[in-house]
């Protein structure tokens, strides 16, 4: 019914945090009816929704993996998986805390960093490196790197499940497409 998300979270934040000094992390809400707003290093164990806490705890897994301080990781909170109504939190993120990485939880929020980027004349990805979540076909696109999924095939087995044609599901595979939107790691 879902993948693995806190091994693909770390995947993708390694290979958009590679060579990076000042990760950052654009993350759904951490609580309900949350306001959008920049925390650094959240506790992951008081997060309430199970998606953002595996997602969060791979990022944290990918920053120790390459030396990096979590509690020093900025993580821009936005109140919806919306491009446009993200801008706000995205905006002082990049004025604040300058990253030159930011991983985001979906595709939506990755293109407002790609937004933001290109109104603060930011070159992607020489002087920021940016990842998304869901391979849509915006961020094939825009050529960001992103955490591709078989939404579809979830689907499915959520449907058989409700409808008792099975009794329970499969992990489903992910894969990182890797575009231009991140540097290669050597």
């Amino acid at each position: 019914m879902t993948i693995d998300d806190r091994q693909a979270a770390r995947a993708v934040a390694r290979q958009t945090f590679t060579e990076a000094s000042r990760p950052a992390v654009l993350s759904f809400e951490l609580a309900a009816h949350q306001q959008p707003e920049v925390i650094v290093g959240p506790d992951l164990e008081t997060i309430r929704f199970p998606g953002a806490r595996h997602r969060l705890m791979g990022f944290r897994d990918a920053c120790q993996d390459l030396g990096m301080d979590w509690s020093r990781v900025p993580v821009a909170v936005v109140s919806s998986n919306d491009r446009r109504g993200a801008q706000g939190v995205v905006a002082t993120l990049l004025s604040r805390h300058r990253p030159d990485a930011v991983v985001a939880m979906s595709d939506q929020l990755a293109l407002a960093v790609l937004d933001q980027a290109r109104e603060e004349l930011l070159e992607v990805p020489s002087e920021l490196t940016v990842s998304g979540w869901d391979d849509s076909a915006q961020a094939v696109g825009a050529d960001l790197t992103s955490v591709h999924q078989d939404l579809r095939s979830q689907g499915i087995q959520c449907a058989e499940l409700v409808l008792g044609l099975r009794d329970q599901v499969a992990e489903s595979p992910w894969s990182l497409s890797l575009r231009e939107s991140t540097r290669r790691v050597r």
